[in-house]
């Protein structure tokens, strides 16, 4: 992929970040750092320093270049949803008969 654009980017000590919209209003955020300071910004990456990148990203003419990837995952959920309150759900005694579909309002006369 590559594309020139009025994006959110930032830079700062160590790192470059874009943010890059998707349909829908979703986006996603690449950050890069420098190779040379990889393992010290990892060590310094946490909610406050993901916030400070997020906050200061502003629009600027980018020239982007990114190869395309897909990706892949699963995802084993019986032990962390049974962990949330869902354990009999992935059982033989599961009972989803009191389930049921919204339908849009009807509306009598």
């Amino acid at each position: 992929m590559s594309q020139t654009a009025n994006l959110p980017y930032g830079a700062g000590d160590g790192y470059e970040a874009v943010r890059l919209p998707y349909v829908g209003g979703l986006s996603m955020v690449a950050i890069v750092p420098e190779p040379a300071k990889l393992s010290s910004f990892e060590r310094g990456l946490d909610g406050t320093a993901l916030r400070r990148i997020l906050t200061g990203l502003s629009g600027t003419q980018v020239i982007l270049s990114m190869p395309t990837f897909s990706f892949r995952s699963k995802a084993k959920l019986k032990g962390a949803l049974g962990e949330l309150g869902m354990p009999v759900a992935f059982t033989d005694r599961a009972d989803f008969s009191g389930r049921r579909s919204r339908s849009p309002s009807r509306s009598r006369t």
